[in-house]
């Protein structure tokens, strides 16, 4: 996993994610890595790709008007994590890649954040692309 900071592009796996992604390319890619929408309402469609980098991760990309405005980045099916219940080695296994990407940080693209829901019980990477890029 390894993000340019300059151009906030994520490379995960074999699998290059930009600012510039559409949904047209998740469709296309999408009997690859196992892409599913799992929400679509107005301007707004969610897509699932739960076979990245080897089963490692778990990915969903938000788009807006057809531009990705969020990325996240979750523990993949390789895990046996319990769902709706953040386990202290999912904390420390995302932490890890968070460091990878360069720690919690604004850049000029977008933010990187750690997002940990405890009602939800949901943990993930968030990364935030500034519309107008």
């Amino acid at each position: 996993m390894n993000l340019n900071k300059s151009t906030g592009e994520i490379k995960i796996g074999d699998l290059d994610i930009t600012a510039n992604l559409t949904p047209e390319y998740i469709e296309n890619i999408g009997s690859t890595y196992d892409a599913k929408i799992a929400l679509r309402n107005a301007d707004y469609l969610t897509y699932i790709i739960s076979n990245i980098d080897e089963g490692e991760s778990v990915l969903s990309l938000t788009f807006n008007k057809k531009r990705l405005v969020t990325l996240n980045i979750g523990i993949g099916k390789n895990y046996n994590f319990f769902p709706f219940n953040i386990a202290r080695e999912e904390n420390t296994e995302l932490t890890k890649r968070l460091l990878l990407l360069g720690g919690e940080k604004k850049y000029s693209w977008g933010e990187v954040e750690l997002s940990e829901d405890r009602k939800g019980g949901t943990l993930s990477i968030i990364i935030r692309y500034n519309r107008g890029n």
